[in-house]
């Protein structure tokens, strides 16, 4: 027969982990741990991406389509430069107005006002190409060309993007 203090013994023996037991759980553990950072770094490395695509195509889109509106509803229009497009309204007070790519920020200004960035802080205009194809018997017509990207200054890939847009313009 076992005696009372074989068995209190024999309990006190099986209530602790073995180091083979210990090394499992932190193996396993390990295994988990990594798994789960790995798949919140890359899910901050896509949203940052997507972040940083959705701002240059938000200012891409909207400087395209402020352009485009502009010169649709222009009396006339002049490419003063490649850089620079000034048009001739009917309203007085925003005639003439005026868009023009300096340091990488595309500005318009309505005749006497300031010069006003119609582009973000965050991103930069590479740039602004404005080319006249009025040709005879043809409304007056613009091709603009548009390159931005964002201002990130690091080299990483994941942090980098551009967009191109072309368009041709005429006037309505």
């Amino acid at each position: 027969m076992i005696s009372k203090q074989e068995v209190k013994n024999q309990i006190y023996k099986q209530k602790g982990f073995t180091l083979i037991e210990v090394i499992i759980y932190i193996s396993i553990s390990s295994v988990l741990l990594i798994v789960v950072l790995s798949f919140i770094r890359n899910f901050l490395i896509v949203r940052n991406k997507i972040t940083i695509k959705s701002k240059v195509q938000q200012n891409a889109r909207y400087a395209m389509a402020r352009m485009v509106k502009e010169v649709r509803y222009a009396d006339d229009l002049e490419v003063v430069d490649q850089n620079t497009l000034r048009l001739y309204v009917g309203d007085s007070e925003r005639n003439p107005i005026y868009f023009d790519l300096q340091d990488g920020v595309l500005y318009i200004k309505e005749g006497l006002g300031e010069f006003v960035a119609i582009t973000g802080n965050d991103v930069k205009v590479g740039d602004v190409l404005f080319e006249d194809r009025t040709t005879p018997n043809s409304a007056d017509i613009v091709k603009i060309t548009l390159t931005i990207s964002n201002l990130e200054t690091s080299k990483s890939p994941d942090s980098q993007s551009t967009i191109n847009l072309n368009t041709y313009v005429a006037k309505r």
